[in-house]
């Protein structure tokens, strides 16, 4: 748990917020988050809940803030091994209506994740327009910050992104990526064995993969969604795969694949996706809805 440093303005007594366990969400219900969240790989996304009880009157109390002082309580995410983070939902609160619970929901795509990451609840100040003595004033104060960390096991099952120039390979000059493994040998480790190739001449794509800029959010989605996309219908033309999903290492490609489709498709058997993976046109859609490819940024 993170706690906030002495500050030069009145700040909540601890009380007044109760941070609740944060929980993942998944199709079949809420399951608690632990300090360690087992066989996590990045083809997972991670979306997660946790609700917060106020007492918003006790607040504005404590801080002395004027009635018509506006304040935001929010989710973030932050991930120690890529050094991104952001933000889920945020609830205005106000005296004149003030609340007592919110829930709030966050949704980091596995793509941006490895190590460990922060869950965190923070109360900041939006706007004051009277301020008393020691009462925060400035818009941003931070008036409690409350942070779990996550350890994600499967870190090493982010699998190695390379930069080669296709013109010296047997890939086609112009193409943008591809995914190099073999989908016969699902014992293979995803940190050893796997590599995603860029095309180091291909100045879009290589900017998208290595500089995480905004404006390269689709080329980032269509890469997540083909490499998901591959590993699934590989693994799943697999006859060993289908029938022992279990038989494969933490860490491998088979144990990856397997976790990925039993946090999306969790009522569906292994032989039954296999079906459905034969009819393209009825389950590539059902691939985007599961990874909610192009719906956040």
């Amino acid at each position: 748990m993170t706690q906030i440093k002495r500050l030069p303005y009145l700040t909540p007594s601890p009380e007044r917020i109760s941070v609740g366990e944060w929980n993942l969400v998944r199709q079949d219900g809420l399951f608690p988050i632990g300090e360690l969240l087992p066989d996590w790989d990045a083809a997972v996304n991670i979306e997660a809940v946790v609700s917060v009880a106020l007492d918003v009157p006790g607040i504005y109390e404590d801080c002395r803030l004027s009635r018509d002082a506006q304040l935001r309580i929010a989710a973030l995410w932050e991930s120690h091994g890529t050094v991104l983070r952001g933000r889920g939902d945020a609830v205005d609160l106000s005296i004149l209506q003030p609340i007592n619970q919110v829930d709030l929901r966050l949704f980091a795509k596995g793509i941006n994740l490895a190590k460990r990451v922060d869950l965190t609840v923070s109360l900041v100040l939006v706007e004051a327009h009277t301020a008393a003595p020691l009462a925060p004033k400035l818009p941003g104060s931070l008036l409690f910050l409350k942070t779990k960390t996550v350890i994600l096991e499967g870190e090493g099952a982010r699998f190695p992104v390379e930069l080669i120039n296709f013109a010296d390979t047997h890939y086609p000059s112009a193409a943008g990526w591809v995914l190099f493994w073999d989908p016969d040998n699902l014992q293979q480790t995803v940190l050893g064995d796997i590599r995603l190739y860029i095309n180091s001449q291909h100045e879009r794509i290589k900017r998208a993969v290595s500089e995480n800029r905004p404006e390269d959010f689709d080329i980032r989605e269509a890469i997540r969604l083909d490499v998901a996309r591959t590993l699934i219908y590989g693994a799943l033309n697999n006859t060993e795969f289908v029938e022992n999903p279990d038989g494969f290492e933490s860490l491998s490609v088979g144990a990856a694949v397997r976790n990925m489709l039993r946090l999306y498709f969790p009522q569906t058997s292994f032989t039954q996706l296999r079906d459905n993976s034969r009819q393209p046109q009825s389950f590539e859609p059902k691939l985007q809805e599961k990874l909610r490819t192009f719906w956040e940024e």
